[in-house]
């Protein structure tokens, strides 16, 4: 029952390893926090549950190489991440050996990665092993890679996400420009309603290993042992064959697909049935529109992504912008670059007043 909130943090000279940790702890929160130039990470949470880190902004980092992150996850559980703005920062969302946790409406931009000037990094890693039964609700972010480092992932569920596969920030990383990317051993995952991939750089549907041949400009990437379409040894026929994908609008084929065989129905452990039609929940997790989703900019649609969203402003109208791309595209930013971030002002359904004008005074 600790709590850090409203608040800003600047870590530039700090030599601790992250600007929050959360270690042993339960129901413990993060809340409208700045975090600036974490080391290895803005929020690192460990052997914790039922931890809170919301309605906050995540920017920069002491080192744009491998392993820096913005909030990272070891043996996390029933925990939720959610309404955060990240920019600037190699991996945003690190999800470490963790079960149980939900990762909701998200935003980043601008994955800086150093070690390599045209490398494209997903905001949502899943990296460790027993990575496993964890909900991404309603991200928007640049992407998604499942990788086979630390070893293997099961039973993720990625609903209603909108997952660009590219960096408007960063235009020049054109390699692994992948969507949906999940590596050998990633099993048994659920793809429900999501909009996927970036006008002019999607032009494939699948890359399925071992036969693939165009994994930076397809929508899904599966099955490899490595990056960016590669490694034909260690390949897995089960990170397709047991994966469900239902209802998901993909810019490649400018189409909502809902395809029974794109639905495990014939497993023997753990099979699917195909779902009777096609009308999805709004959330997985939110009995209904939570209080923050208005903005001073305007309410989107709730919910904001999917196929049943029509007259939005993302690929084929399917998708609106959640309240925390609001935020972020209209608030200041000061000399750095930097937001001038106060999540009082962003996540609000009242209208900011307006100056008055015209007003005089007569001296007595």
């Amino acid at each position: 029952m600790s709590g850090v909130e409203q608040l800003s943090i600047d870590g530039s000279s700090s030599s601790a390893s992250t600007n929050i940790g959360i270690g042993g702890c339960i129901n413990c929160w993060v809340k409208g926090v700045r975090s600036l130039y974490g080391n290895r990470d803005h929020v690192w949470t460990w052997y914790s549950t039922h931890v809170t880190v919301r309605d906050s902004y995540f920017y920069g980092l002491h080192s744009y190489t491998p392993s820096h992150y913005g909030i990272e996850t070891d043996n996390v559980s029933s925990s939720v991440f959610e309404n955060n703005i990240m920019e600037h920062i190699v991996a945003p969302l690190l999800i470490g050996n963790d079960s149980g946790d939900v990762y909701g409406y998200n935003y980043n931009i601008d994955d800086y990665y150093s070690s390599s000037s045209n490398w494209f990094k997903a905001g949502i890693f899943p990296h460790q092993a027993g990575t496993e039964m964890d909900l991404f609700e309603g991200n928007q972010m640049t992407g998604l890679q499942s990788d086979i480092v630390w070893g293997s992932h099961i039973f993720l569920t990625f609903f209603r996400n909108r997952l660009l596969g590219y960096d408007p920030a960063d235009t020049g990383r054109t390699n692994n420009t992948i969507p949906v990317n999940v590596e050998a051993f990633g099993r048994y995952d659920n793809f429900v309603g999501n909009v996927l991939g970036y006008s002019g750089i999607h032009t494939q549907y699948q890359d399925l290993a071992p036969s693939g041949s165009n994994a930076r400009h397809s929508i899904y990437v599966l099955g490899w042992y490595g990056e960016n379409g590669g490694g034909t040894s260690n390949w897995d026929s089960m990170t397709i064959s047991t994966m469900m994908r239902w209802g998901n609008y993909d810019i490649a084929t400018n189409s909502v697909h809902w395809d029974p065989s794109e639905v495990p129905s014939g497993l023997s452990q753990y099979g699917n049935p195909v779902p009777s039609g096609q009308s999805l929940p709004s959330s997985f997790y939110l009995s209904s529109k939570p209080s923050w989703w208005g903005t001073p900019w305007g309410n989107p649609s709730w919910p904001a992504i999917g196929p049943d969203v029509t007259g939005g402003n993302g690929p084929g109208g399917h998708s609106y912008d959640i309240p925390a791309k609001l935020c972020y595209d209209n608030t200041s930013k000061d000399s750095n670059g930097i937001l001038n971030f106060n999540a009082d002002r962003c996540y609000s359904s009242a209208p900011a007043p307006t100056a008055p004008t015209g007003l005089g005074a007569v001296a007595h």
